[in-house]
């Protein structure tokens, strides 16, 4: 019967009989689309991949809409699994070029104990792969040379808007104390909405992936993060777990095209624990928003 089993899967050039799930030390990976039995990522290559971080059935966060233009992220095969044994890494190392994969992380007690307030009780994670390719050493080099020179001046020509930004959003807040801002409204948590500019696009919804610059600071008008400086916008799903609830509410109020004040309190920001070191405790926050697209 074995020499039988053998001789079927030779016909079928293991094509049905190819390995699709395998576990690992703290974890385990699925196979969900095969491609066309493309390359393995050896040692000293890169994997170019695309990964999702899935919870609940939403996705926290996801490369491929992290801008307008994504691209893979490469992420290094070489690595001594003996000392690094996260499930991602190891499961890449089992995918063919073209392939998609279920992976499961089981947490360690102490990767619990690390665990953000609001992700407490999870046992696990799950991510969603696709290798789209491989890179040499010397391919990978070349790859990162360009992406950074492009980076540098997207960063350059981003630094000038941020700066004039600064100064409009300053102006705004002040504005926003002294009761002269127009066009306001409130969500049902409390989050002030100061309509700067009227969307006549989409309207954006919770579940969905947005795509937007922003500009974000303390009541003072002291800057913590800002799009604009980056050089591009930033883009990803507009649910719970993945950003502060005063985005998941502000942000639905706009459309497409839309451009925004929002006043967001502290516990619909990052509350009594704050976020160290820009961001102290109790913290009221700003943010202008420039609703760019909608996924």
């Amino acid at each position: 019967m074995r020499i039988l089993i053998i001789a079927f899967c030779a016909i079928l050039a293991l094509g049905s009989c190819k390995k699709n799930e395998f576990k690992f030390p703290n974890g385990e990976m699925k196979v969900l689309k095969a491609g066309n039995g493309g390359a393995t990522p050896k040692e000293g290559e890169y994997a170019m991949a695309h990964v999702a971080m899935i919870e609940d059935g939403k996705v926290l966060d996801d490369t491929r809409t992290q801008s307008p233009n994504p691209i893979p992220i490469p992420i290094p095969v070489g690595i001594d699994t003996a000392k690094n044994t996260h499930p991602v890494l190891l499961a890449l190392k089992n995918m063919h070029v073209g392939d998609s994969a279920h992976v499961t992380m089981i947490l360690t007690e102490d990767q619990k104990k690390q665990l953000p307030p609001d992700m407490k009780g999870k046992e696990k994670f799950n991510y969603y792969i696709v290798l789209s390719g491989i890179k040499s050493k010397a391919e990978y080099d070349d790859f990162m040379a360009k992406e950074n020179e492009t980076k540098m001046k997207k960063m350059m020509e981003g630094m000038k808007v941020d700066s004039t930004m600064g100064v409009k959003v300053v102006s705004w807040i002040a504005d926003h104390k002294a009761g002269k801002l127009t066009n306001m409204k409130k969500t049902a948590g409390g989050v002030t909405v100061y309509t700067i500019e009227e969307g006549t696009g989409a309207q954006a919804e919770v579940g969905k992936s947005v795509t937007v610059d922003y500009y974000g600071c303390l009541m003072d008008g002291k800057k913590f993060d800002s799009s604009f400086g980056r050089g591009e916008p930033a883009t990803f799903p507009l649910v719970d777990g993945g950003l502060i609830k005063g985005w998941v509410e502000g942000i639905p109020t706009m459309k497409v095209g839309g451009k925004a004040l929002l006043i967001v309190p502290s516990d619909l920001g990052y509350g009594a624990q704050g976020n160290p070191p820009q961001i102290p405790a109790n913290s009221e926050l700003c943010f202008y928003v420039d609703l760019k697209g909608i996924k």
